[in-house]
C-alpha cells in the first residue's frame, strides 16, 4: 500500500487577501495558519478569521472567502490574534501553557461559518498558546 502524499506549502506574506481569492481553487486549502499578528503598528490589521467589513472589498468578510477555499475537512492554526471569535482568542497573549489551553479549548466545540470546530492540538510559544482547530464542513 502506497502512503505517499504530496504536500504543498504556500507561505504568503503581504496582501494574502488577494491571494486567497486569486491563487487558490475552491476547497483547495487543507491547513490555514494565521498567528503572531496584531491590529496595531507592525501588524497587518487583517482579520482572516472573522467577517469584518472593509471599505475595500477584497479585504472584507475574509472568513466567507476563506471558507470557500477550505477543504471539507481542514485545520486552522491560530494564536487568536486578529479574530472576533471569542473561542479562538480566549487564550491570546495569556500566560497559560499549551497543554492547559488545549485541555480547556477541547471542551469548546462550536459551529461557525458553515463548519464544526473542535480543538485538536496546540503549539506553545512565548506569547501564549497557538491552538490547532479541526474543521468539518456542515452538510
Amino acid at each position: 500500500m502506497d502512503h505517499t502524499r504530496c504536500v504543498t506549502i504556500n507561505r504568503r506574506r503581504g496582501f494574502g487577501q488577494y491571494a486567497l481569492v486569486n491563487e487558490f481553487s475552491d476547497r483547495a486549502i487543507g491547513v490555514f495558519m494565521h498567528r503572531g499578528d496584531s491590529p496595531g503598528e507592525g501588524g497587518s490589521n487583517v482579520y482572516f478569521l472573522a467577517n469584518k467589513d472593509s471599505r475595500h472589498e477584497p479585504c472584507g468578510r475574509l472568513f466567507d472567502k476563506l471558507s470557500k477555499k477550505l477543504d471539507d475537512r481542514a485545520l486552522i492554526i491560530t494564536d487568536g490574534s486578529n479574530t472576533r471569535l471569542k473561542r479562538l482568542r480566549a487564550f491570546h497573549r495569556q500566560d497559560i501553557a499549551g497543554p492547559a489551553a488545549y485541555s480547556a479549548a477541547a471542551k469548546l466545540a462550536f459551529v461557525y461559518g458553515g463548519f464544526s470546530w473542535q480543538c485538536v492540538g496546540y503549539m506553545s510559544n512565548k506569547y501564549g498558546p497557538t491552538l490547532i482547530w479541526g474543521l468539518s464542513r456542515q452538510q
